[in-house]
């Protein structure tokens, strides 16, 4: 976590006593929106991964975050979030939109004694919702779980590199038009032909004699 810290982030991690603050950035469509939370209690106003100043709205506890692991192999990393004390409202939202792929961005801030923010908080992890539950009560809970940005590796697009499917984004082009009759295609790379054959015999003592006394084996 100490990587790219800010000097007044680095102060409170060496600090005798540390109190972290998550924030948790979620990127739904409209009507839900942009949930900006935070497992604190209280408003709290800070910049956001792109930098924009925004109001979080704390949860309290969020009822569980799985550890945030990295590694030196290109696969994703899986994290798990649940979010308590969300309103009933915004869960039922939730719970009908199309969440799956939506963005989700992990941020650790450090509070004072005041319990005031000592700096923006630090971008921890971004990552897209691989799955979602709900649970619609009282106190609905929300339980998610995010991929990193890696997982985008291992996902196959399903498009073809030829005419037909290129025709469907980009109707009239003419790009892979003529594809299929490449694939067995002989062509003549340049303009005259040119035609080589070695020289008379009656030629290399000439040449010899032009190189003797150059090479060593020639004397």
């Amino acid at each position: 976590m100490s990587r790219d810290l800010s000097s007044a982030n680095a102060t409170a991690l060496d600090g005798v006593v540390i109190r972290p603050v998550v924030f948790t950035q979620l990127e739904f469509d409209s009507p839900t929106g942009t949930l900006y939370l935070h497992d604190d209690i209280g408003p709290i106003t800070a910049d956001d991964w792109g930098g924009v100043s925004r109001t979080w709205d704390g949860v309290g506890d969020f009822g569980g975050i799985s550890q945030l692991d990295e590694g030196r192999d290109v696969s994703p990393y899986k994290v798990e979030l649940m979010l308590s004390g969300i309103d009933a409202d915004i869960a039922a939202q939730v719970l009908t939109d199309d969440s799956v792929l939506r963005n989700v961005y992990i941020l650790v801030g450090l509070l004072d004694e005041d319990r005031a923010l000592v700096d923006d908080p630090h971008p921890m992890w971004a990552g897209k919702v691989d799955d979602l539950q709900v649970a619609i009560g009282t106190e609905s809970v929300i339980k998610i779980v995010c991929e990193s940005q890696l997982a985008a590796f291992e996902k196959i697009n399903g498009r073809l590199q030829n005419d037909a499917d290129h025709q469907a984004e980009f109707a009239g082009d003419k790009f892979f038009e003529y594809l299929p009759q490449m694939l067995d295609a002989k062509f003549r790379w340049g303009g005259r032909t040119q035609s080589f054959r070695a020289g008379s015999a009656s030629a290399l003592p000439g040449i010899a004699n032009a190189f003797r006394g150059q090479i060593p084996y020639l004397r």
